[in-house]
């Protein structure tokens, strides 16, 4: 295992870890790594990175070993040229496992990075402890027709056209409402550099929509055989909780949890309430979890 400490902290003012650099399989990933214990990897969305995580991870670093990661193509991990997709992605998170020396770990993914769990759960479920979704992508049934616009039109003149148009605007869709968290993320997106990094989104965006317009998540939901724990914040404009719900109630082992006042991201928008539902979780009075009705 070869590391690459950088001195300086990443993305938003103040970010409590340092980043560090590991060579797997997969290529060169980017990721944070603090604290002892069982392990817990946080797995940011599309268009995300580690520091998202940056409310959330912090609390668990007195108990467990907390990690985050860039995936390829975002934050400061490798750019791979080749199309990136869901199940490349859960392949990366298996490597980093490894190169890591850890055998099974507490997978935590937000939006397309809780599908990228789900896939590693269902790839390797022997290496996943516990799975926690958070407003998850692959739940939602897309027509055949948007399906096929999406790879027709996501390309990346027209998606860097979007972004450069909307990046920051596209924010005040993903919450539900403003508070002192909601402010700091949006602050801190502003004080990033732009240019290259909505390139390096547009590339992502490109390769990940057509895998997340697949309902894989609902459509393998009755596989995944280990404690899974769903959390979707009920004003999320993306995916309907009616799809949520069904797909929850097909987990054989889980629950599904709500969060009212709260959209998109609730690792932004309400980690506290994160944190709470995370804790419980990981309590072992707490594993034994009935399945949604």
């Amino acid at each position: 295992m070869r590391w690459r400490i950088m001195p300086e902290r990443k993305g938003p003012r103040l970010f409590p870890y340092a980043t560090k650099h590991v060579e797997t399989a997969s290529g060169r990933i980017a990721c944070f790594d603090e604290g002892r214990g069982p392990a817990i990897v946080f797995v940011h969305g599309l268009g995300g990175d580690f520091t998202h995580f940056e409310h959330v991870a912090p609390a668990f670093s007195d108990r467990y070993r907390v990690i985050g990661v860039d995936m390829p193509g975002s934050g400061d991990s490798c750019k791979p040229r080749q199309r990136l997709s869901v199940r490349g992605y859960a392949t990366t998170l298996l490597d980093l496992l490894t190169t890591l020396g850890i055998k099974s770990a507490i997978l935590v993914g937000h939006s397309a990075g809780g599908l990228v769990c789900a896939q590693a759960a269902l790839m390797a479920p022997d290496r996943v402890e516990h799975l926690v979704l958070i407003n998850s992508a692959g739940v939602r049934h897309f027509s055949l027709a948007l399906r096929i616009a999406a790879r027709i039109f996501m390309r990346r003149p027209i998606v860097d056209a979007i972004l450069v148009l909307s990046a920051y605007q596209i924010l005040k869709h993903v919450f539900s409402g403003a508070n002192e968290y909601t402010r700091k993320f949006a602050d801190d997106n502003i004080h990033r550099p732009r240019e290259a990094r909505l390139r390096d989104i547009s590339k992502v965006m490109q390769d990940l929509i057509p895998d997340l317009m697949h309902a894989t998540l609902a459509e393998n939901a009755h596989k995944l055989g280990i404690p899974t724990l769903m959390i979707y914040g009920e004003d999320d404009r993306l995916v309907p909780l009616g799809e949520v719900r069904r797909a929850a109630a097909k987990l054989k082992w889980g629950r599904l949890e709500i969060l009212p006042g709260c959209g998109h991201m609730p690792i932004i928008e309400h980690p506290q309430a994160v944190i709470r539902l995370l804790r419980a979780f990981f309590e072992p009075g707490h594993v034994r979890l009935e399945a949604v009705p």
